[in-house]
């Protein structure tokens, strides 16, 4: 059960990302084709599960990249998380657990995150 929860977290991330990729994409004749786009994630206590899926996304898509940063401590992640989204900052994906980040949901109204359902065919 737990492993179809981290397959399917992992799945809308990396949807997430392709989406955000594609909506960023320049139709300028003239853009440079050999500039690789990257995103940033933060990984709380080197999650080996979610290190590999990036592994294998990256290796997927030479032009597009997701660099992770690992973050071992829980106060150093909520800190970091919380004070660079609020200035406008941060990682471009968010991975966590509801433990991990505190006032989740006055980060929510803020208008920091952007509302990623619209782009997902829902069967």
């Amino acid at each position: 059960m737990l492993k179809n929860i981290i397959k399917k977290t992992v799945f809308v991330l990396l949807m997430s990302f392709i989406v955000i990729s594609l909506c960023s994409c320049s139709n300028d004749s003239n853009a440079d084709a050999n500039i690789v786009e990257s995103m940033k994630i933060y990984i709380f206590r080197n999650d080996k599960f979610l290190e590999n899926a990036i592994w294998q996304y990256n290796s997927m898509y030479p032009g597009k990249k997701i660099v992770f940063i690992n973050i071992d401590s829980l106060d150093e992640y909520r800190s970091r998380i919380s004070s660079e989204i609020m200035a406008g900052e941060g990682p471009d994906i968010i991975y966590f657990d509801s433990y991990t980040i505190k006032n989740l949901y006055k980060i929510f109204q803020t208008g920091a995150f952007y509302d990623l359902p619209p782009f997902f065919k829902i069967r």
